[in-house]
């Protein structure tokens, strides 16, 4: 038989709880008032201010830690919508315990949307675990920790912030992210712990897809190695990786970010050690660069140079409104003119606060010389550089890629939109000496209504140019020296675009095809009355040329003139005083076709063996 020896309680006594302690209350009053370095944006000029509900929380501390607690409500005379607040109420206090006014207190703060204080027997716990909020408003108000502390003898503390608040922002390509998708966000440290999970939808903000939240953080958090994986349903999950960072308290920190790589404007090197440099680097520019296309840096020149392996990128986008270089600064060297591909969206240089490409372009020249003698730019064709903008400026692509002799097809240039409007100057000398062009794409200049000199010197001294569509000039509506010394110095052209346009403007044909010595003929509509014949039989301009572009707005010299004078000349007269010239100019068709016999060749700067005749207009 087995036997339990000992004393037997009664059921009903185990179930008797222990007598509460006895307690008292203690009435108290004080007043509190911001720290002079706490910020938050609940008020004015990022600062703090109570509200209706506000409570504070008192208790002893030291070696009377928890015998003394509770909270006080703001008193009447409040201090709503202030930095300073008056509070009183009872605290609580055990019987045998009473403070002296020596006995250290800490003051917490908590105000009607709290959400980061819980109260457990009646004491106040902090857990900043899986909060967020909307907004840095929001997330002040919820999860601010303000504290304080002094001796109960005082009157008057102030409160410290001591939370911290990460801003996230994520923005998601509209045409696979709608507004509404859930997308649920976790941050890993140290590489797979995991600190942090929000789910979101998605929102359609002017346009962008966007999720955005704020973190708060308890003072000393700190991130080493930290990630954030983004997913949503039926995608792949995107890993952004976070800069290390140590979290200070009543600050604020912005982490910012593309989920999918966006047509940023890219270098990709074509063989190892290619070493970029950039010649703006203004840090208040906003200029940054990447190398995944997520992950950006701040650019200076003080960084010198970005080494790149063979089919590595650097990505870049900025702020500023110009990139003008009116000498021989281009926004891009690199070292030993190593050979790297162009693309993307140029405009990613002009974006707005939010990273955003401008659609405009507000200053004159904004990309004037950009690539001037970057022999080392090469384009590709299956992946554009694009210029975007939609409105444009005097002068915006002038010179752009003047001098790169590396250039050898357009395919890989995408020009703005049919529907933009040119403005005055802004393809001038845009591929001035690119002698390694061969062809110019079908379609490449599609535009009808043209601006004062937009297309001036565009190809001239393109040497090796042979291929032009017949229908690259289509507009019938020209303006002021629209095409002044377009083609001057294409040796190797042999068919001119043809001229549709009807109705002269002045100098809109001077020296087009000059010394464009392969021409076999000249195809134009353009018909002169005898007035304008009269007008601009001496246009009175010097025989060294066009005059500068900044007197071009003045001068009057005719189309028709400009365009085939020192031209087909078969006498000592200027063509428009021949009277064969004069018939054929009257001629609604006009075509100019070379033969075989000797024609004069007037100032040595046409080509030779030329005649003019009759076309058939139904060819």
């Amino acid at each position: 038989m087995l036997l339990l020896l000992g004393s037997c309680a009664k059921e009903t006594d185990l179930l008797v709880p222990a007598p509460a302690p006895e307690t008292k209350t203690i009435h108290y009053s004080l007043i509190v008032e911001e720290g002079s370095e706490t910020r938050s944006t609940l008020g004015p000029g990022y600062k703090h201010v109570f509200e209706a509900g506000d409570r504070i929380y008192v208790e002893s501390t030291g070696d009377d830690a928890g015998k003394m607690y509770g909270f006080l409500s703001m008193s009447i005379s409040g201090g709503v919508g202030q930095s300073k607040a008056s509070f009183e109420g009872d605290l609580t206090s055990a019987a045998d315990f009473t403070p002296t006014a020596e006995t250290p207190i800490s003051l917490t703060l908590m105000g009607p949307a709290d959400d980061l204080h819980t109260i457990v027997d009646g004491k106040v716990t902090t857990n900043y675990t899986d909060k967020s909020a909307s907004s840095i408003e929001e997330a002040v108000r919820k999860y601010a920790h303000f504290t304080g502390s002094g001796q109960f003898g005082g009157y008057t503390y102030t409160l410290q912030q001591h939370s911290s608040f990460l801003v996230c922002a994520l923005s998601f390509d509209p045409e696979t992210t709608p507004d509404g998708t859930p997308i649920t966000a976790k941050i890993y440290n140290n590489g797979s712990e995991e600190v942090f999970t929000h789910t979101a939808q998605a929102k359609d903000v002017e346009g962008d897809i966007e999720v955005s939240w704020v973190i708060p953080f308890g003072q000393g958090q700190s991130f080493t190695n930290a990630k954030m994986t983004v997913s949503q349903e039926g995608k792949d999950d995107v890993n952004l990786k976070m800069a290390d960072a140590s979290f200070v308290e009543n600050k604020f920190y912005t982490f910012q970010r593309t989920t999918y790589l966006q047509n940023y404007f890219t270098i990709e090197a074509i063989e190892d050690g290619t070493n970029v440099r950039f010649n703006y680097s203004d840090a208040n520019d906003g200029f940054q660069y990447s190398t995944d296309g997520f992950e950006w840096k701040n650019y200076k020149t003080a960084d010198g140079k970005i080494t790149l392996g063979k089919e590595e990128h650097l990505y870049f986008r900025g702020k500023r409104t110009s990139y003008q270089n009116a000498g021989n600064n281009p926004l891009i060297t690199v070292d030993g003119n190593k050979p790297c591909y162009v693309y993307g969206d140029l405009m990613f240089l002009m974006c707005d606060a939010k990273f955003k490409p401008r659609t405009s372009l507000v200053s004159d020249f904004a990309f004037q010389g950009i690539f001037k003698n970057c022999t080392w730019l090469r384009l590709k064709n299956d992946k554009k550089l694009k210029l975007s903008a939609t409105t444009l400026s005097k002068g915006c692509y002038a010179d752009m890629f003047s001098g790169c002799t590396g250039l050898t097809s357009l395919a890989g240039i995408e020009l703005p939109a049919v529907s933009t409007s040119l403005s005055a100057r802004c393809f001038d000398s845009m591929f001035l000496g690119c002698t390694g062009i061969t062809a110019i794409p079908e379609g490449f200049l599609p535009w009808t209504q043209l601006a004062f000199a937009c297309y001036r010197k565009m190809f001239e001294g393109c040497s090796k140019l042979s291929e032009v569509p017949s229908d690259l000039l289509p507009a019938v509506n020209l303006a002021k020296a629209c095409y002044i010394r377009m083609f001057w110095g294409c040796s190797n052209l042999t068919t001119a675009p043809e001229l549709p346009a009807i109705k002269p403007a002045p100098a809109c044909y001077f020296q087009l095809f000059r010394n464009c010595s392969s021409i076999s003929y000249v195809k134009c509509l353009m018909l002169l009355t005898e007035e304008e014949r009269t007008d601009y039989a001496n246009p009175g301009y010097s025989n060294e040329g066009d005059p500068p572009v900044d007197n071009l707005e003045i001068w009057e010299v005719i189309s028709m003139w400009s365009v085939f004078n020192k031209w087909l000349v078969n006498t000592n007269n200027q063509p428009l005083n021949n009277v064969t010239t004069a018939k054929f100019i009257k001629h609604p068709y006009m075509t100019y076709k070379r033969d075989n016999t000797d024609g004069a060749n007037w100032m040595g700067v046409v080509p030779s063996k030329w005649q003019m005749w009759d076309a058939d207009l139904n060819n």
